[in-house]
């Protein structure tokens, strides 16, 4: 408490050169912890313990035979549940420089995790240093012997990581030489921004715009699947599995001479996908070849497949078993994955590309006719020709159609005697 009459002030001085959002990163700095000066260590002031990784206490030479045991738990690193640690160690930890500095012996409790930092500064340490940081200008002071001590949070080694994703994302850095990132970012018509779009699922998707990119690129050719075929073939099948696949252009590579063509701008960088991605021309067309080879010669069999919507067709019950296995062989020799929140199986009516199809025959989805069973009655001609378009559509779904609309259609002629109401 003797250092205690120098005040902790924050000013503009402090603001980083570089500006961040404020809140978004958090403190990261780099003590010297036993004489060792570690790098990554996290400033948690709303953590009630101390933590030190037990990589960490392995890197800088401390044997585990240090730890004093414990059986307290706490929580917080698993979620909703407790953790045990492998014992307790007091080490000194020192901030500042040569010629200013402040020494406390932190007790730590040391943990078997993997993480990015190198250990955890909790309030009560924060507290035993008189310290106070400010989020908004990533800075962490203390009193000093001689005057306040300020340290600068690292706001790249809070953003970077050293230990793989549970998640990984499908995308990588443009390249390693961030001179001709620099250069392609500036120079490159082929750049684009990033676009987050919310899915109707509450998930996001990245859409990046290439329309420079598919102007120069040939369209693929490859002939998809008639609808009406399709949907027509499930007639008379006992029961119908429909499967979604998961990211499906997510699942196609791309090739290595083209993935820096599509190249996109972000805050922190050049990246590229790796990946097929959205918004690329003919990427059904793509897609579909592929699960098409996948597939083989169950196609018309007993797999009908319309990009990345699939219906497994069962005839009787007793080969529903039977068709899955072969589907999901042949799905898992090319690495195909599905989504199971969107499979369902022996369904004896679902949605197929906008049609129901049941067992016994094919109905249209009460969903796309909303629009036609509200509609209002014609009152003029181009309310009538949008009747006879909406009729068209449906003609498969009603007997005789060309009848019953004869006289919509002949009020399409030139009608001189006919009186609106």
């Amino acid at each position: 408490m003797k250092w205690s009459q120098h005040k902790i002030e924050f000013s503009e001085a402090d603001h980083p050169k570089i500006a961040t959002i404020p809140g978004r990163y958090s403190i990261v700095v780099e003590p010297t912890i036993r004489n060792i000066k570690l790098t990554r260590v996290l400033i948690d002031d709303g953590s009630s313990i101390n933590l030190l990784f037990a990589s960490t206490l392995d890197a800088i030479g401390i044997p585990r035979s240090e730890l004093t045991p414990t059986d307290q738990p706490f929580h917080g690193i698993t979620p909703e549940s407790s953790s045990k640690t492998l014992g307790k160690i007091t080490l000194p930890v020192t901030f500042g420089q040569a010629d200013n500095f402040q020494t406390e012996q932190i007790t730590f409790d040391v943990k078997e995790f993997d993480t990015a930092y190198n250990a955890i500064i909790g309030r009560g340490s924060l507290a035993m240093f008189m310290a106070a940081s400010h989020y908004t200008y990533q800075v962490l002071k203390m009193p000093g012997p001689k005057w306040t001590i300020t340290i600068q949070g690292n706001a790249k080694l809070a953003l970077s990581k050293n230990y793989k994703d549970s998640h990984p994302i499908k995308n990588k850095p443009y390249g390693k030489n961030w001179t001709n990132i620099s250069k392609l970012a500036s120079s490159e018509k082929s750049s684009s921004n990033p676009v987050m779009l919310r899915k109707a699922n509450g998930k996001w998707r990245m859409c990046v715009d290439f329309t420079d990119l598919n102007k120069a690129c040939p369209k693929d050719h490859f002939p998809p699947p008639r609808i009406d075929q399709l949907v027509d073939s499930t007639a008379c099948c006992e029961s119908l599995s429909f499967l979604d696949a998961y990211s499906g252009y997510h699942q196609i590579n791309m090739a290595k001479e083209d993935e820096e063509k599509m190249a996109f701008i972000t805050p922190f960088g050049v990246f590229c996908y790796a990946k097929m991605l959205f918004g690329l021309i003919s990427i059904g067309n793509t897609y579909q070849r592929g699960i098409q080879e996948a597939l083989g010669d169950q196609l018309g069999r007993n797999i009908g497949a319309y990009v990345v919507d699939i219906v497994v067709k069962t005839k009787t019950g007793d080969l529903l078993i039977d068709d899955l296995r072969e589907t999901f062989d042949n799905l898992r020799r090319y690495q195909m994955k599905l989504n199971s929140e969107k499979c369902t199986f022996r369904e004896p009516l679902g949605k197929l590309l906008g049609f129901l199809v049941p067992g016994q025959g094919i109905e249209v989805n009460p969903e796309k006719i909303k629009g036609i069973e509200n509609m209002k009655l014609p009152t003029r001609l181009r309310e009538v020709q949008r009747l006879t378009g909406c009729m068209a559509s449906l003609s498969r779904f009603v007997t005789r159609m060309g009848e019953r609309g004869q006289p919509f259609f002949t009020l399409l002629k030139k009608q001189d005697k006919f009186e609106w109401s």
